[in-house]
């Protein structure tokens, strides 16, 4: 896929209530025969953290974040699986109404997970 400034404004005018979660994710072909890859341990990890910041601050959108992350299950697998199209995949949610997006490029990205008001596009700028 193609990042052009109408997938970023689109992506940009995603509004949700309780804010959009972004993911992102690498992959190398190698990856795709390793038994134990990183990016799901990365993932994991900013997920982790995106919790621990979410305690620090408002109580229902922690618990709205919490059951947002519980139903993307299948989501973040496709997200995950090395053997899908692409290097570098990020996946776009909205908090309270579920609605998703996602992208593919040939170049792979960093993991990370953010959660903010409008979906994080700087990694797709960049790229």
């Amino acid at each position: 896929m193609n990042i052009d400034d109408a997938t970023i404004r689109d992506l940009l005018t995603l509004q949700d209530e309780q804010g959009i979660l972004s993911f992102y994710t690498g992959h190398v072909p190698s990856q795709a025969a390793d038994p134990q890859p990183t990016a799901p341990i990365e993932l994991r990890n900013q997920i982790k953290q995106l919790r621990s910041r979410m305690d620090d601050g408002d109580r229902s959108t922690a618990r709205a974040v919490e059951r947002r992350l519980a139903a993307l299950d299948g989501s973040l697998d496709a997200l995950l699986d090395p053997k899908a199209p692409g290097r570098g995949r990020a996946l776009f949610v909205g908090v309270a109404s579920g609605e998703q997006r996602s992208i593919s490029l040939q170049l792979p990205f960093r993991e990370r997970v953010i959660h903010d008001s409008t979906a994080y596009v700087r990694p797709l700028v960049a790229a």
